[in-house]
């Protein structure tokens, strides 16, 4: 089935994860911390049942940005920067612009430059420039080891790859931007199916997200994205906690420690299938639980 849009959420579950996470924002009440329930609000805004909100969008990453500039030590922040990127990236695809967002971006590159080789040839690394680079900010991509190249030609090793290796080798392919075939994409959504059934969340979504940018999504894509579909609770938020593990965890918040990184997990993905030419087929509205 080929569609041009996805209407996986309705716009009620696309307002109530969205009124979840901007009280994730409100809770943590800081500009930094603020950065990744800004960029699940945003994922979310791109999805086609999604009412417009890009006004308040727009004014939020201005804040967000405009206090990681004013800190006085930046580099101690420890910043993921591809969420800002993918943040700087939907803004710019409404034809908006945040100057202080650009700002952040044009110290990225040369902070980049600045790492030892081995760092700058490291899959994470590789993907930020090569996407730093597309959108216009002149950027060196590395190239990636040896050990890395043959790991990328070797499709059968990849079944047994550790989890380590597997998000190394998802950053290198969307580093590299080459399409992947129907083969590489059904192995990756199989290896993913694997990782969601064990309940490693952020692997599973990461090699999804590859194959729908990629590669040639199939059934075994499809109830890849319909699994992380039936994470959703009434609340809006995604992801169940393990009720059958012997020693609970007592003191750890499962809002920060599984909740929301869940939530941004299923944002990012479904604002991923919504992007591709060529559209998963989504049967029905998956129902909500818990």
């Amino acid at each position: 089935m080929v569609s041009n849009k996805s209407d996986r959420l309705s716009t009620e579950q696309i307002a109530l994860t969205s009124k979840y996470l901007a009280e994730m924002t409100e809770r943590f009440a800081s500009p930094i911390a603020a950065v990744q329930p800004l960029f699940g609000r945003c994922c979310l805004a791109t999805l086609p049942s999604s009412i417009p909100c890009w006004d308040t969008l727009t004014r939020e990453v201005a804040w967000v940005a405009a206090g990681i500039l004013s800190h006085p030590d930046p580099a101690s922040l420890s910043l993921d920067p591809l969420p800002i990127i993918e943040i700087y990236t939907m803004i710019k695809g409404i034809d908006r612009e945040v100057p202080e967002m650009r700002q952040i971006l044009e110290r990225v590159g040369p902070d980049l430059e600045a790492q030892p080789p081995e760092i700058r040839s490291t899959g994470r690394v590789r993907q930020i420039a090569s996407t730093l680079s597309k959108l216009g900010f002149p950027n060196q991509v590395a190239s990636p080891t040896k050990e890395t190249k043959n790991l990328l030609n070797e499709k059968e090793s990849w079944f047994s790859a550790p989890a380590s290796k597997l998000s190394d080798l998802a950053d290198h392919l969307i580093a590299d931007d080459v399409p992947l075939d129907e083969t590489d994409t059904k192995i990756l959504s199989l290896i993913a199916l694997g990782e969601l059934r064990n309940y490693h969340l952020d692997i599973g979504c990461k090699l999804l997200r590859t194959v729908l940018q990629l590669g040639v999504p199939g059934e075994e894509t499809r109830d890849g994205v319909d699994f992380i579909a039936l994470q959703r609770r009434r609340d809006g938020r995604y992801g169940f906690l393990d009720r059958l593990a012997e020693k609970p965890e007592q003191t750890a918040d499962p809002d920060t420690t599984l909740f929301l990184p869940m939530t941004l997990n299923a944002a990012w993905l479904f604002k991923t299938e919504a992007a591709c030419v060529v559209m998963l087929p989504v049967l029905t509205t998956v129902g909500e639980t818990a």
